[in-house]
């Protein structure tokens, strides 16, 4: 006996219902089952395993969680991003009205220095340190009180 995509898809509804009874939500069950299937088509080959059905499950069950895992590092990746300092960026110890913030200064090129400073809800606000000339103080311009 050899797979043909007709009894593939006659295969798909009960594993798609067996993904969504589980707690997959609808979008991903589908297209966990459509990666199975895409799996099932090369690895087959000419024979049928002894339950199709299950090893169908089986390979959707473990692509959706292999999606949803994906997606949550994913979504971890960005946060840790947003609410990271730019790569390079010195902590200054500065005193902010509330606290919970820092801020963090990055040399540029020209001798200017970056201030940016990050609040304690991720929130980022920039402004210019600008060297002033003698004695190599600096006036902060720009810089947003949070």
């Amino acid at each position: 006996m050899t797979v043909d995509d007709v009894e593939l898809r006659e295969l798909a509804p009960a594993v798609l219902s067996v993904l969504v009874r589980r707690g997959a939500d609808f979008a991903t069950a589908e297209d966990a089952v459509q990666e199975a299937i895409i799996r099932a088509l090369s690895a087959w080959g000419d024979e049928l395993p002894a339950d199709p059905t299950g090893w169908l499950v089986t390979v959707a069950w473990r692509a959706f969680l292999d999606m949803t895992r994906s997606d949550a590092a994913r979504r971890d990746r960005e946060l840790r991003f947003d609410n990271e300092p730019p790569a390079g960026a010195i902590p200054i110890d500065i005193d902010l009205s509330d606290g919970d913030g820092y801020l963090y200064a990055l040399e540029g090129g020209s001798g200017n220095i970056g201030v940016f400073a990050v609040g304690s809800a991720g929130g980022l606000s920039a402004g210019t340190a600008v060297p002033t000339g003698r004695g190599g103080s600096s006036g902060l311009q720009g810089i947003a009180a949070f």
